[in-house]
């Protein structure tokens, strides 16, 4: 790929360590065809209008129960879906509050410390502040912290001193959820080496046990699906009950649903069966009410390559009317909808991506397709405006 593509967080794949990927990052282009030619009306437009209509004349329901009952926290779940978006943290835009503002999200995710340094971001008493008096005053939902991409639970046996690392960094990360007053810390479980969850999850057990202890925090831990091979842990959902069983069924222990990992594992978000098949799945092993957050985003990869390249809605293989069933679907209602999308300009989520987000879930009334080409026009103007470098002329070129 190229370097210079990247993923929602604004690096690229390319300057990630591959022993600290996951399922990998961002790829070169996808061929996938767009379902809403221009300036037409399609059979898909109308498919899109009918699961709007379905929606909207669906009666209110409950947050969804199970036969584990209810575990989490519902202070959030409200009917709209809040719509946001992964957003860059730094001291220069209240660690992403003014981001999130300037996209007109509703609920948000950062990176509380870098993704790729075992060490903690500290934070001053006047960062905190400064943070929680932006959030106070946008007005957001719930803004979660995804921890670090070094973090591996399964690795006990086989790498001590990363365990042992990754214990301190979730530990940290906890910690950190507390400190600013975030609602939750998405996680990747990580690595079987091969062993099966069946021969680490005593590994994992330990791990989650010991950060949840070393932290004192009682923020809720949202364990994320995979897209990856049987060596990762949390590709399927049933692999989260038995960590959970593990764990004593501890409450604040949740799952973070990300659209383009299940699409890539094997759901086929692009079928109304394929979505149900997933939240069934889920439903029967954990309960539907441990989901309390969406990662939502297109893949560049086919159904079932397991690959993690994430992808502009409808860009890519699960297509608008994909991504419009999983933002209607009632099961799924109150459960805050956050991007990692690469964006329109490489840089991570925008606006072109919300906007594509509100017409999909029934909130815009403008074409999806209309508002692409409008971004792609925009990050076209914005990329020419990018000075190019001064070539050696080829003459002086030695």
């Amino acid at each position: 790929m190229k370097v210079s593509e990247r993923d929602a967080t604004g690096v690229a794949d390319a300057e990630i360590p591959r022993k600290a990927r996951d399922d990998g990052g961002v790829a070169d282009g996808c061929s996938h065809p767009s379902p809403f030619p221009l300036g037409e009306r399609t059979i898909n437009d109308a498919k899109l209008d009918s699961l709007v209509v379905a929606s909207a004349s669906r009666p209110e329901v409950a947050a969804p129960q199970s036969s584990r009952g209810s575990r989490l926290p519902t202070k959030h779940r409200i009917k709209p879906m809040m719509l946001g978006a992964h957003c860059s943290a730094t001291r220069d835009n209240n660690f992403g509050i003014d981001r999130a503002v300037e996209l007109g999200c509703e609920t948000a995710q950062i990176f509380g410390s870098n993704k790729l340094q075992w060490k903690p971001k500290s934070y001053t008493d006047s960062d905190v502040q400064s943070f929680r008096e932006a959030r106070e005053e946008a007005g957001l939902g719930p803004i979660f912290s995804h921890a670090i991409y070094l973090i591996n639970l399964g690795a006990k046996r086989t790498k001590p001193e990363i365990y042992e690392r990754s214990i301190s960094s979730l530990s940290s990360g906890l910690q950190i959820c507390d400190l600013l007053g975030l609602d939750g810390l998405v996680v990747h479980l990580g690595s079987n080496y091969g062993l099966g969850l069946e021969g680490v999850i005593d590994s994992v057990e330990e791990g989650l046990s010991r950060a949840r202890e070393d932290s004192g925090s009682s923020v809720p831990l949202l364990l994320e699906n995979t897209a990856g091979s049987s060596r990762l842990i949390g590709g399927r959902f049933t692999d989260f009950a038995t960590v959970f069983d593990a764990v004593d069924d501890d409450r604040m222990l949740g799952v973070c649903i990300d659209t383009a990992h299940a699409f890539a594992f094997g759901y086929d978000l692009t079928e109304e069966a394929g979505l149900d098949l997933m939240l069934s799945e889920i439903d029967s092993a954990i309960g539907l009410q441990r989901v309390m957050a969406l990662h939502l985003n297109d893949s560049k990869v086919e159904y079932g390559r397991n690959l993690d390249r994430h992808e502009n809605l409808g860009q890519g293989h699960i297509g608008y009317e994909g991504i419009s069933r999983v933002l209607l679907e009632p099961r799924l209602v109150g459960i805050p909808a956050i991007l990692e999308t690469p964006g329109f300009d490489g840089a991570g989520p925008d606006k072109g991506n919300l906007d594509i987000m509100r017409s999909l879930a029934g909130r815009l009334d403008e074409n999806p397709e209309v508002i692409a080409k409008r971004a792609k026009q925009r990050a076209a103007r914005k990329k020419a405006k990018v000075p190019v470098a001064k070539r050696v002329p080829a003459k002086a070129a030695k």
